[in-house]
């Protein structure tokens, strides 16, 4: 509530409890909790359930890409070069070698 007043409710699911327990560790104070044992939810809506499997299929895809740490791939010989992309002739046959980045000396030294 960041110092205002009033009553925040939070809704938790059980396997969130240790989401909660890093919170009351933040903020040094205990969240009391009060838990419903007689409630049961009611059936999952169908715009939730399909952005739930939109979500599962993103989290599929993004976790088999490639890494964006990986090195990059040399172009295989096999293309023919395009004469206009290379105006001197000078095809390169690899990828350039990574360099350390130098800091830019200034006029003050």
């Amino acid at each position: 509530r960041a110092g205002r007043h009033g009553v925040a409710w939070t809704f938790i699911q059980p396997d969130q409890g240790d989401l909660l327990s890093g919170i009351e560790m933040l903020a040094n104070i205990e969240i009391p909790q009060k838990q419903y044992p007689d409630f049961t939810p009611g059936p999952i809506p169908a715009d939730v359930s399909s952005y739930r499997e939109a979500e599962k299929r993103r989290r599929e895809e993004s976790a088999s890409a490639k890494s964006r740490m990986a090195t990059a791939v040399a172009p295989t010989a096999a293309k023919a070069a395009d004469p206009n992309a290379f105006p001197g002739g000078v095809v390169p046959s690899a990828m350039p070698m990574k360099r350390l980045g130098g800091v830019v000396r200034t006029r003050r030294g």
